[in-house]
């Protein structure tokens, strides 16, 4: 018996060191979001952070702490968020965001917007916010 549960526990360790994807990196959800009000700002979210309208950060009812999605919009805006806090378990929406990515999405005015989040590495995200948001000024003056 003792053989049997060390060679499963071996087993499952190896494949969970080497695997390249998380087990929930292919994962997508459709539903709806919406953004914290300001009353939040300032209060300690469900990970112990300090809540802040102007960073790129959401709440999800089970994702992990730490963990990075890709929010999209039916009009193909997007905008990148790291998950430090919780939704209720009874929520109607899949992500409550901050007003600084409800801007992204111009969601301020009717609250609630249909949006597919799907998780992401670390080094997408990092990618992600190189191009999308690091050379936003250059892109500006580049314009102009």
């Amino acid at each position: 018996m003792k053989k049997t549960y060390f060679i499963w526990f071996f087993s499952t360790l190896l494949l969970l060191l080497f695997s390249n994807k998380s087990w929930s990196q292919d994962a997508s959800q459709e539903g709806l979001a919406s953004y914290y009000h300001d009353m939040f700002e300032g209060r300690k979210t469900a990970s112990g952070e300090v809540f802040d309208q102007s960073k790129w950060t959401a709440a999800h009812k089970h994702l992990p702490f730490d963990s990075w999605v890709k929010v999209t919009d039916p009009e193909g805006k997007e905008v990148v968020v790291r998950i430090n806090d919780r939704l209720p378990s009874n929520s109607s929406r899949i992500i409550d965001l901050t007003k600084k990515t409800a801007e992204e999405f111009e969601m301020l005015l009717e609250g609630i917007k249909k949006v597919t989040i799907t998780s992401i590495s670390p080094q997408e995200a990092w990618t992600w916010f190189q191009n999308h948001i690091f050379l936003r000024p250059i892109y500006l003056y580049m314009t102009l």
